[in-house]
């Protein structure tokens, strides 16, 4: 053989492996690289996601706080009210004892009233029995 051959051969042999070389770190190269467009890719989704839950937070947050607003408002209204209410109330109570005391007078002067009645129906019969016995005709009664 001749040595130029030889040298051929091995030079072929030698870009051979380095074909086979390259073809396997090129494969290794488009592996990670896929691999590193994957891990990108979901870190894009992630990263799109965490702002999609952020805006709904953030909205949720808002629509939370005015309702917050609302609700304190409602409940400044029904404090307003219930002292209103308090007030109407107390001036209620007051007439309603007022009126018991009138009630309660009145009550009384229609007893003293019903006793003077009574005390003077007897003060009329003992003078209607006087006459009687004096031998005098009394007058009709009158009723009221």
């Amino acid at each position: 053989m001749d040595a130029s051959i030889l040298i051929a051969l091995v030079s072929l042999a030698g870009t051979l492996g380095t074909a086979l070389l390259a073809g396997r770190a090129s494969t290794k190269a488009g592996r990670i690289k896929a691999e590193a467009d994957e891990r990108a890719s979901a870190r894009q989704a992630e990263a799109e996601a965490y702002v999609r839950a952020r805006t709904f937070y953030d909205e949720m947050l808002t629509d939370l706080r005015e309702e917050l607003e609302r609700t304190r408002a409602q409940v400044e209204r029904i404090e307003a009210q219930s002292a209103r209410l308090a007030e109407m109330l107390a001036a209620e109570q007051d007439t309603s004892h007022a009126l018991r005391v009138q009630i309660r007078q009145l009550r009384e002067q229609i007893a003293a009233l019903e006793s003077s009645i009574a005390q003077w129906e007897r003060r009329v019969a003992d003078l209607r029995r006087q006459l009687m016995e004096a031998g005098v005709t009394p007058v009709e009664e009158v009723t009221i």
